[in-house]
């Protein structure tokens, strides 16, 4: 698996898979991006999605980032004065690459968090190994907060948490604009037959998804995930069994087409599939569907395109 699908996958196989989080929100009250008490300053109190509850008497003025949808929430906000530091995998916009990173998921660098001496710590809640990290942060007398993924409308309600959380008037962070747009594709789609679909998350072995973030994308675009329903967030897919389902779009995340040849050389009786006739194997940029951020809308207004 060359580097670049290696980040798509663990990446995917973090923020979508909610199966490793239940357990750990089972004993907790329930977990909502928007559930609080007050989320209004001074004196905000807002629980998290871990259930857990944050309180802040002033909104925060240094804040790290530990997930690259959340680097993309802080900008969208116009907050990123406040961020001091990311994750290695924060990329985009660009701009915030100069900030100095505290490494990435599973490989945190402690020592740095401390001394960067920040009063709000965002995150995304990914597997049990985040909900380990994210108690360490409390351990060490940190303010993690987190935030989880869901549907597309919940990725929507969870930018509107995280400006409560800054401090920033909601009406401010467009997702209102945002939503009318996803409304508008929804309604578009519902018009139009569904389209079986095939989403490669690797080649080798055949992998996809079965639901998750990517999943309410495609179903949101008029998709008909030919995985979904599978109880394996990532299944693999043997070649006969696709040959039978025999989508009529193949969804390849990728920076290249060039992944386009590589899969079909890799399946050549992949050219009797519906997709491969009608010339309907596709790419999308990974970051479009895989992060839950503002840059959602865009991966949709594509995925349908691609669709229809």
């Amino acid at each position: 698996m060359n580097p670049a699908r290696t980040l798509f996958f663990l990446f995917c196989l973090g923020l979508l898979s909610s199966s490793c989080t239940e357990g750990d929100h089972k004993n907790k009250e329930e977990p909502l991006n928007s559930r609080d008490d007050s989320t209004e300053y001074p004196f905000l109190r807002i629980i998290d999605a871990y259930g857990e509850t944050l309180q802040l008497d002033t909104p925060p003025e240094r804040i790290i980032s530990m997930a690259p949808n959340i680097t993309e929430i802080i900008y969208f906000l116009q907050a990123e004065n406040r961020l001091i530091a990311r994750t290695d995998y924060c990329d985009y916009p660009p701009a915030a690459q100069n900030l100095p990173s505290i490494g990435t998921l599973g490989s945190y660098n402690y020592e740095q968090i401390i001394a960067l001496k920040p009063d709000l710590i965002l995150m995304m809640t990914f597997d049990g190994t985040s909900k380990e990290e994210y108690d360490r942060l409390k351990s060490l007398g940190l303010h993690p907060f987190a935030i989880s993924e869901g549907n597309i409308d919940q990725v929507l309600d969870g930018i509107d948490t995280v400006s409560r959380v800054l401090g920033i008037d909601i009406k401010r962070t467009k997702t209102d604009s945002l939503r009318r747009i996803v409304r508008s594709i929804q309604n578009r789609a519902a018009s139009l037959s569904p389209v079986s679909t095939f989403v490669v998350i690797d080649k080798s072995p055949l992998m996809t998804t079965s639901g998750g973030f990517i999943g309410s994308v495609i179903e949101t675009a008029g998709g008909k995930n030919i995985a979904a329903g599978d109880p394996v967030p990532y299944p693999t897919y043997s070649r006969e069994v696709l040959m039978r389902q025999d989508p009529e779009v193949i969804l390849i995340p990728s920076t290249s087409d060039s992944a386009i040849d590589e899969l079909l050389k890799l399946y050549p009786e992949w050219s009797t599939l519906r997709a491969v006739r009608n010339n309907r194997v596709r790419t999308i940029h990974h970051n479009l569907i895989s992060r839950p951020g503002p840059r959602i809308v865009e991966g949709l207004e594509r995925v349908f395109e691609l669709l229809h």
